[in-house]
C-alpha cells in the first residue's frame, strides 16, 4: 500500500552545485609508478597531511608530509590525493599509478 505524503514539501527547482575550493596543490609525476611530489602555490607555516583515495572512496593512504609520497604500495589505477593544511582541503587531484 502507497501512503499520501503530505505537509511543507521543499520544492526542487534545478541541481546545486557543491562548491569545491581552488586547487592549490600541484603534484609530478602523472602517471607516476614510486613516488609523487607534492606543491601547494601558498606558504604554510601548520600542519599538512595527504590521503590517497580509491574511486570508491576508501581511503588507502595518510600521510603527514607534503613534499613527496610513496606510492608504490598501490595497485595500478586512478586515485584521488586530497591535501589539507591546518584541517582545511587545499586541493584535489587526480593520480594515474603505472604498474
Amino acid at each position: 500500500m502507497i501512503r499520501p505524503v503530505s505537509g511543507n514539501l521543499p520544492k526542487l527547482t534545478g541541481i546545486q552545485t557543491p562548491s569545491v575550493p581552488e586547487n592549490n596543490v600541484t603534484i609530478w609525476p602523472n602517471p607516476a609508478e614510486d613516488y609523487i611530489n607534492i606543491k601547494t602555490k601558498d606558504v604554510y607555516y601548520g600542519s599538512g597531511s595527504v590521503s590517497v583515495f580509491d574511486l570508491t572512496g576508501h581511503e588507502l593512504l595518510n600521510v603527514s608530509s607534503l613534499e613527496r609520497l610513496d606510492i608504490s604500495s598501490l595497485k595500478k589505477g586512478i586515485y584521488i590525493v586530497v591535501t589539507r593544511i591546518d584541517g582545511k582541503i587545499t586541493g584535489y587531484n587526480r593520480l594515474i599509478k603505472s604498474r
